[in-house]
C-alpha cells in the first residue's frame, strides 16, 4: 500500500464519521479515526500514569482518554483524574499524542475537561447539563451504551459524535457482526479485550476501538513495562492494519 493509497483510505474513515454525526454534533476527532483506536488510562496517580502514557505514545499509541471525574476527585479502580492532573497530562503530551477523558457524568467535570483542554469526552449517564456545556463548548463526546436500543437512544440524543459501547465485549465477539447492522446509522468505538476482537469490529465498520485492559493488563500492579511495550506494539501493528485496509 502506497502512503497515498493510505492516506486515502484514513480521509476515507474520517470523512464517513462527519457524514454519520447527527446534525449540530461536533465530528468525531481527525485523529480518533484516523489511529482506528484509543486507550483508555485509569488515574493511578500521575506519576504512573505517566510512565505508562509515555510507552504507549513511544509504540504509536497516541489517542488516550484518561479516567475523569473532575469535582469528584475520586481515585478509584475506574480511574478518575482530577481536572489539575487531566490539564498537566495534556500540557506534556499535546504535542506528541491526542488527548481526551473518560468517565464524564456532571457539568462540573464537562466544565473542567473544557478548561483542561481535552479532545474529547466520553461520558457515562452523564447529566443534560454536562452534555449543553460540552456542546457549546464545541468538544466533540461519545456517550456510553450497550445494548442496541441504548445504542440506538445514545445515537439519537443528539450533539454526540459518536458511540462507546462498553463492555461490548459481554455479549460475545459475534455483537461485533450484529450491532453494525442493527444500528446502521451509528459511529460506534466499541471496547475490546483482544487484537483479534477488535479487528473484527473495524472490519464490521466500527469507526474506532477501545483499548484498555486488552493492552494495559495489570501493568499498574505488576509494573512490567517490558510486557506492557510489547502489547502497545502488537496493538498498534494491528491497527495499521485496519488504517490501510
Amino acid at each position: 500500500m502506497t502512503g497515498t493509497g493510505q492516506g486515502y483510505q484514513e480521509s476515507t474513515h474520517a470523512d464517513l464519521a462527519r457524514e454519520r454525526a447527527p446534525l449540530g454534533a461536533a465530528a468525531l476527532p481527525d485523529a480518533l479515526t484516523r489511529g482506528r483506536g484509543v486507550v483508555l488510562v485509569p488515574d493511578k496517580g500521575l506519576d504512573r500514569v505517566m510512565t505508562v502514557a509515555e510507552v504507549l505514545v513511544q509504540e504509536g499509541l497516541d489517542v488516550l482518554a484518561f479516567g475523569f471525574a473532575g469535582s469528584r476527585g475520586t481515585q478509584d479502580s475506574g480511574g478518575a483524574a482530577g481536572g489539575s492532573d487531566l490539564a498537566t497530562l495534556i500540557s506534556i503530551y499535546s504535542f506528541r499524542a491526542t488527548i481526551g477523558c473518560y468517565g464524564v457524568r456532571s457539568v462540573e467535570d464537562a466544565r473542567a475537561a473544557v478548561e483542561a483542554g481535552a479532545a474529547f469526552a466520553i461520558c457515562s449517564h452523564p447529566d443534560p447539563q454536562a452534555l449543553t456545556a460540552l456542546a457549546t463548548a464545541g468538544l466533540p463526546f461519545l456517550l456510553d451504551a450497550l445494548t442496541p436500543d441504548e445504542v440506538a437512544a445514545a445515537w439519537q440524543r443528539g450533539g454526540a459524535c459518536g458511540v462507546h459501547v462498553r463492555p461490548a465485549e459481554v455479549f460475545g465477539r459475534r455483537y461485533a457482526d450484529a450491532l453494525p447492522e442493527i444500528v446502521p446509522q451509528a459511529t460506534l468505538v466499541p471496547t475490546v479485550t483482544d487484537n483479534d476482537v477488535a479487528a473484527e469490529w473495524l472490519e464490521q465498520g466500527a469507526a474506532a476501538v477501545s483499548l484498555s485492559t486488552s493492552v494495559l493488563s495489570r501493568v499498574f500492579s505488576s509494573e512490567d513495562f517490558g510486557s506492557l511495550r510489547q502489547r502497545a506494539a502488537d496493538a498498534s501493528t494491528m491497527l495499521a492494519r485496519h488504517r490501510s485496509a
